[in-house]
């Protein structure tokens, strides 16, 4: 990892803890951190003065408070750290510099022969802590070293650190809600590979290869859907025009477009009831490939899938399946290596 300097100065081991602990639960009140950190409410107070007088942490609003005056809601400062984040896809690499929200800035895309894609040097950025690249999937146990872009390999520069797809959902899921981190979790992603992250309740996380739990390709790759033919005979194989000509036909009643929905709702179901059923996972967050989220109704694979797991699985599971972007993956790469820059902030002497 590239160990840059804040835009503020290094933080010591205790202002990271409690920098990540607002980072991890935003909202927490001085008495929730103070508990939290195991402090006095007086020392609590004396380092959240210094944090925020460094302007790397603020007071978000008023919450109820446990007897006397109202008290404040502690919020991280989008300019904690920033990092260069990078995700890759079959066809595409997106970048972005990324801040403490997941907040995007000087987006970038290339869909381009991989050769002529070159990685910023987060140095070049004041602020900048680090430099993260997002894969799908996980082709060799190197997995630093290179990874997948349009059938070919991509290597990544040393330094840089490497996030699966699902652990950068993970970081946004816990973005959006903070109870990921206080219950076991899985958190998978089916997008170009199948990658997945389990997580024990105030504990670590293990990255997991789940392809030998059978995802089809079709579920993993828009590529791999059958060409399709307009009515005037004309064949799709543009996996963007194909996905938006299934989606159009489906939508008019077409059989064969209804099948193919069909057949993806089915064998996503399929895979994530088994993941369900292999890990039991108090919380499991899911977010799938674009084109299935285009084609298949996410509400109705969240059903269909808990249909499939048992009522012992299900009674101790929560299924959140995410809608994403084409830049969630970055925003949350991004916040990974924010988190992790702190972790080892935190831990260093």
């Amino acid at each position: 990892m590239l160990h840059y300097m804040p835009a503020r100065g290094r933080l010591s081991s205790t202002d990271a803890r409690c920098a990540r602990l607002v980072f991890e639960r935003p909202g927490s009140t001085r008495a929730e951190l103070a508990d939290l950190l195991g402090i006095s409410g007086a020392s609590l107070a004396a380092l959240v003065k210094r944090l925020s007088g460094r302007e790397l942490i603020g007071e978000a609003s008023l919450a109820k408070s446990r007897g006397g005056r109202k008290a404040g809601q502690l919020t991280i400062a989008p300019k904690l750290a920033m990092v260069v984040a990078h995700s890759v896809s079959v066809g595409c690499v997106r970048s972005a510099i990324v801040n403490a929200w997941g907040e995007l800035s000087s987006h970038r895309e290339a869909h381009s022969d991989p050769s002529g894609f070159s990685f910023v040097c987060g140095s070049e950025v004041e602020g900048v802590i680090a430099e993260v690249v997002c894969v799908p999937a996980y082709p060799s146990s190197n997995v630093s070293s290179k990874t997948v872009f349009n059938r070919r390999w991509v290597c990544v520069p040393e330094g840089v650190r490497v996030v699966s797809g699902a652990e950068a959902l993970l970081a946004v899921a816990a973005r959006r809600d903070s109870a990921v981190w206080d219950s076991t979790s899985l958190c998978v992603d089916l997008s170009d590979g199948a990658t997945g992250v389990a997580r024990e309740k105030h504990g670590g996380e293990i990255r997991i290869d789940l392809s030998p739990l059978g995802a089809s390709d079709e579920l993993l790759c828009a590529e791999a859907l059958p060409d399709w033919i307009e009515d005037d005979g004309v064949q799709i194989d543009s996996s963007k025009a194909k996905v938006e000509a299934i989606a159009a036909a489906e939508k008019e009643g077409d059989p064969e477009a209804a099948k193919i929905c069909d057949r993806l709702a089915e064998s996503a179901a399929e895979f994530l009831s088994k993941a369900a059923t292999l890990f039991q996972p108090q919380q499991m967050i899911v977010a799938v490939a674009d084109h299935v989220e285009r084609l298949v109704d996410l509400e109705r694979l969240r059903r269909q899938t808990r249909r499939m797991c048992s009522r012992r699985v299900n009674d101790a599971l929560t299924l959140r399946i995410l809608e994403t972007t084409p830049w969630t993956r970055v925003s949350g790469a991004g916040l990974a290596a924010i988190r992790q820059w702190l972790i080892e902030l935190e831990t260093s002497r």
